[in-house]
């Protein structure tokens, strides 16, 4: 039965699942016409679904009729053999003790009729119950040490990768011995080619990942011997995707430092560029942005992502393509609030607009995760042939840019 009810959740994971993907991709069904094929696969998933919830019902619907023909079959062999013994002249069995022992065999019977009605809810909560307890039985990988090393105040912000090698899949490295110290305070750029290991690179610092072999450091000390929240609490990551909480603006701006006031969020939202669009909402700081920001533009959300950061006020900040899914108006409006952001502090930017470079005080040029050259972008586009390739691949698609003479 428990595995009746187990293709139950199974099945109806997957229906809800495609009602959901259907649901927010539905400009791009209807874009490229295909509601009928979709249609046609949801009825599918919806006839499997209905197959496996008669199966499992069948399955529960003999357990009770089973448990009362039992007791009646007690109760009448009871009767049939009682009544024999007492035509034969069994002294010792008497009519009341027929009636006693019919009592008490529904006494035995009342509580498993009672069980076999609620089995089928048993079985289906338990089916259910089965995968959380796979997720629950994942081993924890990465774990604070016993005796962590504490951070120094105030951070420096230094960071460096000593021979550091990681995969995310046996025999498939993506950093083989990688070496690079950045010094505290110090705006860097990270370009590449796609799958070069920039994304990588970034996640090994707040010990999103852990490394294989050789050493991340902040501030000269392993980020395996810091407290996991002692390191998050001084590295703020602004990824691409911005995840906003179904609540208002205010709220998702204060989740960088809960207990900050009102006047801090504005304040932080005023330094990301963020509050002038925001008062122009007809509930200003109060608006609900939707589930997961659907109410507001990609910039918008970019920008409440970066006050959010401000709040935050992480000597250390990572930005992971902050600016590529944004048209060139916003981006002005984005650029002008990371050269707010990235002040007095280490920032790491991946980029892929060179517009952005121009903030950077560095630039790393990754490829199959080696360094294939590190320096100012004048420089780099000297003496870098990747480099340049990257600069001219963009620059011959883009009527937005002006070439950049020199980095600030």
């Amino acid at each position: 039965m428990r595995k009746a009810y187990g293709s139950v959740r199974e099945v109806s994971g997957k229906m809800k699942a495609g009602v959901e993907e259907n649901l927010a991709g539905i400009r791009v069904v209807k874009a490229m016409s295909q509601e009928s094929e979709n249609k046609n696969s949801f009825e599918k998933l919806n006839k499997e679904a209905f197959k496996a919830q008669i199966k499992a019902a069948g399955a529960t619907a003999l357990i009770f009729p089973f448990m009362s023909f039992s007791s009646a079959i007690s109760t009448a062999l009871t009767v049939l053999f009682g009544g024999l013994m007492i035509i034969n002249g069994e002294s010792a069995v008497t009519v009341g003790v027929i009636m006693a022992f019919i009592s008490y065999t529904n006494r035995f019977f009342v509580p498993l009729r009672d069980i076999s009605q609620v089995y089928g809810v048993y079985q289906n909560a338990a089916a259910s119950a089965e995968r959380i307890y796979e997720y629950l039985q994942i081993p924890i990988k990465i774990k604070s040490p016993k005796q962590p090393v504490k951070l120094n105040a105030p951070l420096k912000g230094e960071i460096s990768f000593e021979q550091v090698s990681f995969a995310y899949e046996a025999g498939k490295s993506i950093l083989d011995g990688f070496d690079l110290k950045l010094p505290g305070g110090q705006i860097t750029a990270i370009v590449g080619p796609t799958g070069a290991g920039k994304s990588t690179l970034i996640r090994l610092i707040p010990r999103l990942y852990d490394i294989n072999s050789g050493a991340v450091k902040i501030d000269g000390i392993d980020v395996r011997d810091i407290d996991i929240q002692d390191i998050r609490k001084n590295v703020m990551v602004v990824p691409q995707e911005v995840f906003l909480f179904d609540d208002t603006i205010r709220e998702n701006i204060r989740y960088g430092r809960l207990e900050a006031g009102d006047a801090d969020v504005e304040q932080a939202a005023v330094i990301a560029c963020a509050d002038d669009f925001i008062r122009k909402l007809p509930m200003g700081y109060d608006t609900q942005v939707g589930e997961d920001g659907s109410h507001l533009s990609g910039g918008q959300r970019q920008l409440i992502a970066f006050a959010r950061a401000v709040l935050a006020d992480r000597p250390i900040l990572i930005l992971d393509e902050a600016t590529s899914n944004v048209d060139a108006s916003t981006e002005v409006m984005i650029q002008k609030a990371l050269d707010n952001l990235m002040k007095e502090r280490t920032v790491l930017i991946v980029a892929h607009r060179f517009t952005t470079l121009r903030r950077a005080q560095k630039v790393l040029v990754l490829e199959d995760g080696k360094i294939a050259g590190y320096g100012t972008h004048d420089e780099l586009l000297h003496h870098c042939s990747l480099y340049q390739e990257l600069y001219n691949k963009q620059w011959s698609t883009s009527k937005i840019e002006e070439p950049v003479k020199e980095i600030s």
